[in-house]
């Protein structure tokens, strides 16, 4: 319907004669808004503010992130206290005349005494009455649905007319309800109240505000909440300055701001199990790395590790084995040690890395090599001490003499040597010794080097004789 051409009737007649008539309006939204309702009240806010009209939009919860083009915090308030008016008292017969003036920003009230001087102990200050002519309800089916900050002061319901717009499910919250099914939003039906105060009331910044709670409820113009009207009034107030595609793009960043919920799997998955000194360890195969240009192949059977369930590790059998095979191999240890047996540094047995000493008393055999006479005959041995003969008491029981050989054989020359020639060498052997008169098994003391025979008795009595020289530090033979 087009303005100034016939006045409106019902609801919207109603709407627009009080909103006429009223100087003071408060314009509020449910307390769990949508952009639309956002985007009504804030239009609605500017409209009758351009119209001369002191109005409020007031709102106690938190606004969304997706409204901020259109600068809510300068339109909406969290409370109530503007609609109320600040009182100064002073008794009458102190004051002849009252003035303001406005400097700056700043509003000076001058009161000329009579008869007196006045100070601030003269004046008293209280809150007045809400000054609200009308209050415009958009969204809002029931009482408790409306804002806690209106809510707190009930005379405000009492003293104003309240106006109820929705477009869905009548409202018995106030003395005007008007229901539009076939409007597209809340911000059609304030944009239609708008073209019925003034042809001229729309500009750039409350017509943006109207257009974008028409695109957020159309899903821009897609869905079945279109209608002709609907896009005439949409053509109304994009030639006012309003952009489609500016409030689009608004609408369409804010959405990607928002991110997805994260399910309960989402959660397992992006929060790691803390377990503290715990490693888990891979028992699957794996396959092995590629062999580098000029390197080897590493043999990967003997020189293989397993883990077993104790966490140790451990050895396999083949490398044992191929570490005996080679004992002259030089070893590198690679493994932790082990109880029991004994970490050398080579592969050769302690007891064979050494030779017997180069020293002749060491090296004297354990036994003689032939039988003493009698008296004190010695016999000296010049075999090392380590290479024993073995007596003919000592010899193995299946070992044969020659002449044992040569008669079990049948030898004609086991016969020529008599049985008794053993017994004879034996004899003239001991003979030798015992002419030679060799008493002591330790060899002789050599004169030119110094060295002086020892008795076993005697002792060096010379006072203050030097101590006998120390041998040389024993050095193993290397190999």
């Amino acid at each position: 319907m087009q303005p100034n051409q016939q006045a409106p009737t019902g609801e919207l007649g109603q709407i627009v004669d009080k909103l006429k008539t009223a100087n003071n309006v408060l314009v509020t939204i449910s307390t769990n808004p949508t952009v639309d309702q956002f985007a009504a009240c804030i239009g609605l806010t500017l409209v009758l503010n351009k119209l001369g009209k002191h109005t409020n939009a007031v709102f106690s919860g938190a606004v969304p992130s997706t409204i901020d083009f259109l600068q809510p915090e300068k339109t909406i308030e969290k409370t109530t206290d503007s609609l109320r008016d600040f009182i100064i008292a002073l008794d009458k017969s102190k004051a002849d005349k009252l003035r303001y003036k406005v400097e700056d920003d700043v509003v000076k009230i001058f009161i000329t005494p009579y008869r007196t001087s006045i100070s601030d102990k003269d004046l008293k200050y209280s809150q007045g009455d809400f000054n609200v002519d009308a209050i415009v309800a958009l969204g809002v089916h029931e009482r408790n649905q409306l804002d806690s900050a209106i809510l707190a002061h009930g005379r405000i319901l009492h003293d104003a007319v309240v106006i109820s717009i929705n477009t869905n499910t009548g409202s018995k919250l106030g003395s005007i309800n008007w229901v539009d099914h076939k409007a597209s939003s809340l911000c059609e039906m304030v944009s239609d109240i708008s073209r019925e105060l003034s042809a001229n009331v729309f500009d750039n910044q409350n017509a943006t505000a109207l257009l974008t709670g028409i695109v957020a409820e159309t899903d821009r113009y897609s869905n079945e909440k279109v209608t002709p009207h609907t896009m005439s009034i949409a053509g109304v107030l994009m030639s006012a300055g309003a952009s489609t595609q500016l409030v689009s793009s608004k609408l369409e960043e804010q959405k990607e701001e928002v991110l997805p919920p994260v399910t309960k799997k989402e959660e397992q998955k992006e929060i790691p199990k803390e377990e503290d000194g715990v490693i888990e360890i891979d028992h699957s195969p794996e396959k092995p790395a590629p062999a580098i240009e000029g390197e080897p192949e590493e043999d990967a059977g003997p020189n293989q590790i397993e883990i077993d369930e104790s966490g140790q590790l451990k050895k396999l059998a083949d490398q044992e084995a191929e570490e005996q095979k080679a004992p002259s191999r030089s070893r590198i240890i690679s493994e932790p040690p082990r109880l029991g047996g004994q970490l050398t540094a080579n592969s050769t047995p302690a007891e064979e890395q050494y030779t017997g000493s180069t020293d002749p008393l060491s090296n004297m055999p354990d036994k003689p090599l032939l039988k003493r006479g009698q008296g004190s005959s010695r016999h000296i041995s010049s075999k090392p001490k380590d290479e024993k003969r073995t007596s003919e008491t000592e010899k193995p029981e299946d070992s044969q003499t020659i002449t044992e050989l040569e008669l079990s054989v049948g030898s004609p020359h086991a016969n020529e040597v008599p049985e008794s020639s053993v017994d004879d060498a034996r004899t003239a052997v001991e003979k030798a010794a015992n002419e030679a008169e060799i008493d002591d098994p330790r060899p002789l003391a050599r004169e030119d080097q110094g060295s002086v025979e020892f008795d076993g008795a005697s002792k060096d009595t010379t006072p203050n004789s030097p101590p006998p020289p120390v041998p040389p530090p024993f050095v193993p033979e290397t190999k």
